[in-house]
């Protein structure tokens, strides 16, 4: 017999009204739409005749309140269905720019597809109580079977093909070490991703010790495979809205021009809609639309979801635009020139008025414990300008435990790193509060924005971290493949696309939801 798989699950979001049982009304609904001046229609007529003139009434929702407003998407949602709840929305965005009607508050379950779970490790264990190893990883290394036995931590002194291993498989937990990588040498940032992993697995500590090296063992995946990790989905959608911000910052060519038409294409192609914005403020748009997206317990999850777009281009104002997304906004993107690792620009090289500045000035560089550019380099771009995440983390501008998503999308980003881990921002908004997604090399202008719209595409398909970073060098790599042989030498081609396999960085994902092996 064939088994059978467990029926999908209707279930409230957190902190909603229950479903109503059949039959039974909805918390506070009584079948007609609570504001409404007497000769309103009901949510029986939307059933019986969707598209009707029923319509013409639809204008009287901008006078409700937000919980009246819900109270009628759940009477319209249970009498009429869905799909006459989304043509009403969309008839009241177009009629009155009325776009804030919360999303459906239910969402379905269906198990199974969700992350994979780990099995606590064994709290009875020494740290140097001796592990067997069995992942071929560490097949003939002597000095982990050292350690294996018993024997001393894993330290500088074992610098090496060892060492090498020992880094491997901790990147391939998504602990990705980002600055050196597999080098073989042991560092500050070898030594912080053995802590991470170490907490992962509920240990504390920064050692690798016989304890954790047979954890290590046990958990990474073998050699050649990648684990893979999910954003933290559940909580970037948890309130049924995605704030995403696309900042582009100033090209002194003028390529941010096709990049801001790049990025207004494919919100049209999307089907977003424009909204009217508040002076000062960017362009905004609006999208409903269903996502499903795995969850720490090992689910999928289906709900609404209102995705939220401010766009930024190079001007006045902008980088106060861009400090505010980076406090507001769950997704913020750059697009633009790194200006050798000072920040984001919004106005030309040789002016300082629209830079933000990540790379210098904070007591974090007059410590020494990040790299600024040198003075010259400094010099095109700012002169004794106050770093600004700094300012904003003494100004409490941040939120400490929203989840966010940063991607510099820029040349070599990877310089802005030390910076954001390094302690410029404040405590918490850690590893498991901010996920990163950089460049390790130049990036070409003409990339930049199909790399950017492939991440939001990934992120609104719910794909992992890997897969979506996968799919942005693609798409780079697409643009640089379709110039035509009279625009470019073959030369130039193998010089763009020299970066484009491992262009993408991300940093972040060892504490998020594991995907589940194929």
């Amino acid at each position: 017999m064939e088994p059978v798989s467990a029926p999908p699950v209707r279930v409230p979001a957190p902190a909603l009204p229950a479903r109503p049982a059949p039959g039974e009304a909805a918390p506070g609904y009584d079948g007609t739409w609570p504001g409404l001046e007497a000769g309103a229609w009901r949510t029986s007529d939307v059933a019986a005749n969707p598209g009707g003139a029923a319509g013409d009434h639809v204008t009287n929702l901008a006078n409700l309140d937000r919980s009246a407003r819900e109270r009628w998407a759940i009477g319209v949602q249970r009498t009429a269905g869905n799909a006459a709840l989304r043509d009403l929305v969309a008839r009241t965005v177009q009629r009155d720019g009325v776009d804030d009607i919360p999303p459906n508050p239910y969402v379905i379950e269906t198990p199974g597809g969700g992350a994979r779970t780990d099995i606590p490790a064994n709290p009875y264990v020494d740290e140097n109580a001796p592990v067997t190893l069995s992942n071929a990883r560490f097949s003939g290394q002597a000095r982990l079977l050292q350690i294996a036995g018993g024997g001393v931590a894993l330290s500088s002194a074992d610098n090496g093909p060892a060492m090498r291993a020992v880094q491997q498989a901790l990147i391939a937990l998504g602990f990705e070490m980002v600055r050196h990588g597999q080098d073989g040498r042991f560092g500050d940032e070898t030594r912080e991703a053995i802590g991470l992993f170490r907490s992962r697995r509920g240990l504390t500590g920064d050692q690798l010790t016989a304890r954790a090296l047979g954890e290590l063992d046990q958990s990474a995946p073998p050699p050649g495979e990648q684990e893979e990790h999910s954003f933290d989905y559940e909580r970037l959608f948890e309130d049924g809205y995605l704030d995403i911000t696309l900042a582009v910052g100033y090209d002194e060519s003028g390529t941010h021009t096709d990049q801001l038409n790049a990025a207004h294409a494919w919100l049209t192609d999307r089907g977003f809609t424009r909204v009217e914005a508040a002076a000062g403020q960017p362009e905004q748009f609006r999208l409903r639309r269903d996502v499903t997206y795995p969850t720490r317990a090992g689910n999928r999850l289906t709900r609404e979801v209102v995705v939220r777009v401010s766009v930024i281009g190079p001007g006045a104002g902008a980088a106060r635009q861009y400090g505010r997304a980076l406090a507001d906004s769950e997704i913020t993107i750059y697009d633009g020139h790194a200006r050798r690792g000072i920040g984001p620009d919004f106005d030309a090289d040789r002016s300082p008025a629209e830079n933000f500045v990540i790379g210098v000035g904070s007591a974090l560089h007059a410590a020494g414990r990040a790299v600024a550019p040198s003075a010259v380099e400094q010099s095109h771009y700012v002169v004794n300008k106050v770093n600004d995440l700094e300012q904003m983390t003494r100004n409490g501008e941040f939120d400490r435990e929203r989840y966010r998503i940063w991607f510099f999308n820029a040349c070599t980003t990877l310089a802005y790193f030390d910076e954001l881990r390094g302690g410029i921002l404040p405590a918490g908004m850690d590893r498991g509060n901010l996920d990163l997604m950089g460049t390790q090399h130049p990036m070409p202008l003409m990339s930049e924005m199909p790399a950017t719209l492939a991440m939001l595409d990934g992120i609104l398909a719910a794909a992992t971290m890997e897969q979506v970073a996968a799919s942005m060098m693609r798409a780079g790599e697409a643009v640089i493949r379709a110039i035509p042989d009279s625009q470019i030498t073959a030369r130039d081609r193998r010089e763009l696309l020299t970066g484009m396999p491992d262009m993408i960085i991300h940093e972040g994902a060892g504490d998020n939801p594991v995907a589940p092996r194929p």
